[in-house]
């Protein structure tokens, strides 16, 4: 994983006969909740084929912050010919990053958890609970998606905006079992969000596809006293399976 440069602004990149020094790059920002969208300019772009053109932007992005930094909050990235006359010095998204990594972490380095809610296809109501920031940068180890579907008792009267979702004693028992099920794959797994609607608590674990917590798991499901719980495991190294989940 590339670091951040210590001497970025003496950088220089040599590539298809022009040189980029890291100084002339300026970027302009669109500044989501938890990523940032970049545009970037560098007056010798032009001169590359457009194929070729996001080589040095990322190049340079990832000596400007670092690769797992570009990783984690940088959303799109889109290579400019104009000059961007309130754009700021590549160097300086070093700032900008480090805002939203405080926003997104905790005092003890912990990603912050955000609730969801929406419409289910079914016209249900449901409600999600994921981390921030949802992105496989800080845990590449994590390769493996797992997902737990558990049925839960729902109450015998609700209003119809609560409809399929679960009572007060429902929702303590789930997170009774979510908080175990997390430390049970501490050290090998996390538990990164939850989808619950219809009667039924999807939870969302990303595992070391190495080691033993994906069984550790389904053995959970197996044994849901509840009803009969789902299982399903599959490699996701981009973490690809949740981008529906994830807050930008």
């Amino acid at each position: 994983v590339r670091q951040p440069s210590e001497f970025f602004e003496d950088l220089t990149l040599g590539l298809g006969g022009q040189e980029f020094d890291s100084v002339d790059f300026r970027v302009g920002l669109m500044v989501n909740r938890y990523s940032v969208d970049v545009a970037v300019y560098h007056p010798r772009l032009k001169d590359l084929p457009a194929a070729e053109r996001m080589g040095p932007v990322r190049f340079m992005l990832d000596h400007a912050i670092g690769q797992r930094d570009v990783g984690a909050w940088i959303g799109v990235i889109e290579p400019v010919l104009h000059e961007l006359p309130n754009g700021i010095p590549l160097a300086m998204l070093r700032s900008v990053v480090a805002q939203l990594r405080a926003r997104a972490f905790d005092a003890r380095g912990e990603p912050t958890w955000q609730e969801l809610n929406g419409v289910a296809a079914d016209g249900l109501p449901i409600l999600a609970s994921v981390q921030v920031p949802l992105v496989p940068a800080f845990w590449p180890e994590l390769d493996q998606h797992v997902v737990l579907s558990l049925p839960y008792e729902l109450p015998r009267q609700c209003p119809p905006e609560l409809a399929g979702l679960p009572g007060p004693q429902a929702q303590r028992m789930l997170a009774d079992v979510q908080e175990q099920l997390a430390e049970d794959t501490a050290g090998e797994g996390r538990l990164v969000a939850t989808e619950t609607t219809g009667g039924r608590r999807t939870l969302h674990f990303y595992v070391d596809s190495t080691g033993s917590a994906a069984w550790r798991l389904e053995a959970a499901a197996a044994g849901w006293p509840y009803g009969q719980a789902g299982f399903g495991a599959e490699l996701d190294p981009r973490w690809s399976s949740i981008s529906h989940l994830r807050i930008r």
